[in-house]
Formats: C-alpha cells, structure tokens, sequence
C-alpha cells in the first residue's frame, strides 16, 4: 500500500478557476513539477500556464505544495489596503459556510508575521484545498499549520480519474502577489508478496528494492532486501523523494516433523516395525518402498522423506541385531576323574548358571544336570546339557556249575564299550555249553577291564533250574517279566537285579513274581543289568546263580 501526500494547495481569489491536467506517467518517470503564480503590484492579476496531467483511477500518488500565502476576517481589513471584498461560500473542515473573508497570496519568501497593508492576521489556518475530482471534494491537510517553517505540506491523493484543481476565490488587488510549487510523483511500487507458509528451516529474501529509494524494515534495518528465516509479521516503507509506500506480509512455518525413535538393537529373528506416520504426507524409504511405515528384521540404516505441500523432512534410524550365540551340544559322558568347559560367551552379555554363578564359563566336574541363561540388553538365550561319568565294572558272576549239554550265558554288556572273549569273539555275551575257565576284556574311551569265571560241571539231574538271559518290558504280555523257571521244589529263592554300577534295583523271594522292568515305578532304560539267585532245592544243598540280563523294550 502505498501513502500519498499532497503538500500546500490553497484557496484564492474569487472567480477564478484554474484546472490543470497531468499525462499518465510512472514511477519510472520520476517526479513532476509545476508552478502557479501571481502577482498583481498594479491591481491586475497576472497568473501563469500550468502542465496539466490527470490523476490515474485506483492509483495513489504523493503531492507536495510550497510556497506563502495569508487570510484574515473582513472586520480586520483596514485603510489603504482598500474597502471589505464579499467571498462565496466555499467548504471547509467543520463543513459548508458563508462569511466575508479574503486570501492574500504572499509572495515565496515572505511571510503573514510582516504584512504589507496594516492588517490584523487572525494566525493559522487549515482552509487550504486541493479537488482531486473537478471541484466535487476538497481536500484540506488535517494536521498542518499554513504558516509552518518550510512552508511544505503533504498530501494523500488517490486519483479518481479527473485533472487536479486549483482555485482562485476572490478579486485581484494590488496587494495580490505570490507563488506556489506543485511536485507531484506516483507512490513507489513495493509489494512482497502474499502471506506465506515456508518448509521447515527455509528462508525468504523479502525485496522491497526500488530506484532511488531508502528503506525503513520493522527491525528498524534500512537495507533493500530483509532475510526471513522465523514466523512472523515483516513490514516496510520505502521512501523515494519523501513519497512513502508500505507493505506488510505475514510468514508463517510448516510444522513438519518425523522421528523414526532412537537407533536400537532387535533380537535375533525378532522385527521391528518403523512408523513415520504424519497427515496428508507421501513417504519414501531408502529401499523406494511408499508406505507409512517399514518392518524391518536385519541389521542396517534406515530412512524416510516425508513430504507434505511440497515441504520433506528426513530421518534415519541404524538398527542393530543381538545374535546370541549358545549351544552346548548334546548330552555326554566323560571319563572318570576328567572335565568339561562349559562356554556360554558372547559379547556384553550378562550370565545366570544354575548354581547362581555369573561367568560366562563353568566348569563340569561332576555328573548332573547343567544349564545357563544368557543375556544381551532385551534378548536372552539358554541352554541345558546332562553330564555323565563313564564308571563301570565287569562282572561275570561266581564260578559256577552246569549241567552237561546245560547252555549257559555270560554277560559282559556295558554302554558304549568294545569286548574281547577268550575265543576272540567280540559280543557283548558269550553262550557256553562246556566247562572251563572264561574270559573277557571290556574296552570304552576311558579305560579296559576283564573278568573270568570258571564254569565246573554239575550233577543237575535231580533238578532243573532255566534262566532266561533277556526279556522285553514292552506291555504285550509276551516276556514281559524276568524270572527264571525251576522243576524242583525249592526250600528257599532269592532273586536280586543290579544296575551296571552296582545297584540293587530290584529283590524278590517268590520265583513265580519276577522283574516288571521299572524302578521305583519308572520305566529302567533299555540295556544290560546283573542278576543273581540264591536257592536251595530240596534235600540239596543251597546254590547260587549270577548272570547278565539284557532288556529290550
């Protein structure tokens, strides 16, 4: 928006009416001056020719008038000067009014304070006009005082379309003299732009620059251009020849944000979903994927642009993955008197054993059950193994007896162990029908051992007495239970099972109630065990069998 002042116009002699026209002209164009005066030492006025321009429609201009001039009421006009002179009625600022008052032009470097006729100045007055519309309005400067120092004013003037007037009100005498200027200029052209809305951390070049012009920003600065890098509401006049023009534009941020969360670790094989969800926005990932939001399962860096209105804000995110790493392997068995390092390291990670020790390593020196839980910021991991101690022995029973043709098992069974008889065989079992002295050498990773037995013959013909050297515990009622079977009528029985270290698991001293294959009501494990019978058949003296026994499920 551009002020406009017009400077000093002023009311003259009666009658006379002077219009002047202005051709269109621009800023460019600069300023235009003209000049009216008169001056009437002889009782006749003599004026001068004006250019004339017209006043654009809608366009604002500045106007400045110089020069003198005096008014008095006729109840002050006195001899010589001449006799009361009658004024038409004219507008003024408190409205229309009639009376009888005159207008004394002075001349340019004269004032009201030294008149030339003895008159009586009333002091200031604010009844000087300009007509902007062929006399329809006059315009009156409404702060002025007519007798200022520089004796300028200033005027706002908006053309309407018609030539700019002066006017003369009153009849010439010979004390009529004086001079005005008129400059006139069309308002500096500054505009900055409409209100506007800036992408986050964006800046704006406000350029007010103008030909000959100074400049008044709201921060007081005095430069062409004023950089916009906040909100807010910037304004500023631009001053050419003393014609100002203002504009005002309000800047204002787009309040565009995306935080995809602090960079992070996932646990392995764990996902994460990134979300950049933001109203009216299109999204673009580093893998040129579209959606609001990213699920993502593997290590990397990850970001997004976000764009709203032509406004993007970016983010980025490095997700790391936790890969705890833990397996002992499968459960066992070590030789009597050695150890196993049990390794749970992993790094910056936190351990939990299941005595309640913390290192990442532990030590098995003992048979049992060991497990360790491992953890890693969120993400943990565990696992368990059994350990187990290699301790056997070989035992092929008491020396013995058999009945000719009697077959006979010994059993030498033991887990994960190689065998050697004394005829080279390599079972696990040895089935003889002869006496003499046998042999077998058991080997397993750890350590070998032997054991021999002599087997004697028997006089058996008064009693049969059958072991079987394997059963299947399997419930289908077929050899389902170990017993041994017996023709003779026995005075006393025991039968005793032991496990391969020596344990008694099971005792009985009813033949016809064997061994259902569990202990302690749990199934036993399928593998070999060691009996042995204790009886006395009757009128005979007490025997004793030993044996191995193999059960099969």
């Amino acid at each position: 928006m551009c002020d406009t002042f017009i400077k000093q116009s002023f009311l003259l002699k009666l009658g006379v009416l002077f219009s002047f026209l202005l051709g269109f002209f621009t800023c460019a164009m600069g300023q235009h001056t003209f000049n009216y005066d008169t001056y009437d030492p002889n009782g006749g006025a003599i004026t001068s020719d004006f250019d004339t321009t017209n006043l654009v429609s809608g366009e604002s201009y500045c106007i400045e008038v110089v020069g003198t001039y005096s008014i008095w009421p006729p109840y002050d006009w006195t001899s010589p000067c001449g006799t009361v002179e009658n004024a038409p009625m004219f507008p003024s600022p408190a409205g229309f009014r009639t009376g009888y008052v005159g207008f004394d032009m002075e001349h340019y470097f004269s004032g009201p304070d030294n008149p030339r006729c003895s008159l009586s100045f009333p002091g200031p007055s604010n009844r000087i006009q300009i007509s902007l519309d062929n006399g329809s309005s006059w315009f009156f400067p409404i702060t002025a005082t007519p007798f200022n120092t520089n004796h300028a004013y200033s005027y706002q003037v908006t053309g309407m379309g018609f030539p700019i007037g002066v006017r003369q009100l009153d009849n010439a005498t010979t004390d009529d003299y004086g001079m005005l200027r008129f400059t006139m200029q069309k308002e500096p052209d500054v505009n900055l732009g409409a209100d506007t809305t800036l992408c986050q951390d964006a800046s704006l070049v406000l350029d007010a620059t103008t030909q000959n012009a100074s400049y008044l920003w709201q921060d007081n600065s005095i430069a062409a251009t004023f950089n916009v890098s906040q909100a807010g509401k910037y304004w500023v006049d631009v001053i050419v020849n003393g014609c100002l023009a203002s504009d005002t534009i309000l800047v204002d941020y787009t309040n565009l944000t995306v935080n995809l969360g602090e960079d992070t670790s996932l646990c392995l094989g764990a996902d994460l979903i990134i979300s950049a969800t933001t109203a009216n926005a299109n999204y673009t990932w580093q893998d040129n994927s579209v959606n609001s939001s990213l699920t993502v399962n593997q290590a990397g860096t990850y970001w997004v642009d976000v764009e709203v209105n032509s406004c993007i804000v970016s983010d980025t995110i490095v997700v790391n993955v936790t890969n705890l790493s833990l397996d002992f392997g499968a459960d066992t068995s070590l030789c009597s008197g050695s150890n196993l390092i049990l390794d749970a390291t992993n790094a910056d990670a936190l351990y939990v054993w299941q005595d309640n020790s913390t290192s990442p390593q532990l030590n098995a020196t003992q048979a049992g059950q060991y497990w360790v839980s491992v953890t890693a910021g969120n993400c943990s991991v565990s696992d368990t193994i059994q350990v187990d101690f290699i301790t056997f022995s070989i035992y092929l029973g008491r020396d013995t007896s058999i009945c000719p043709g009697e077959l006979f098992t010994l059993n030498a069974a033991t887990p994960n162990s190689t065998y050697k008889w004394q005829d080279n065989s390599t079972n696990s079992f040895l089935n003889i029908d002869q006496v003499g002295v046998y042999w077998v050498e058991v080997m397993n990773p750890c350590e070998s051992k032997s054991d021999t037995i002599n087997v004697t013959s028997n006089n058996c013909g008064e009693c049969y007495f059958y072991t079987p050297n394997a059963f299947t515990p399997n419930g289908d009622n077929i050899n389902d239970t170990f017993f041994p079977k017996s023709e003779c009528t026995l005075t006393n029985y025991e039968l005793t099972i032991y496990n391969r270290w020596g344990e008694m698991i099971y005792k009985t001293n009813t033949i016809t109630k064997g061994w259902d294959g569990k202990i302690k009501g749990e199934l036993a494990s399928t593998g070999g065990y060691v009996y042995s019978i204790v009886f006395t058949a009757e009128g005979k003296k007490q025997k004793s069998l030993h044996g191995r026994l193999n059960l099969f499920r």
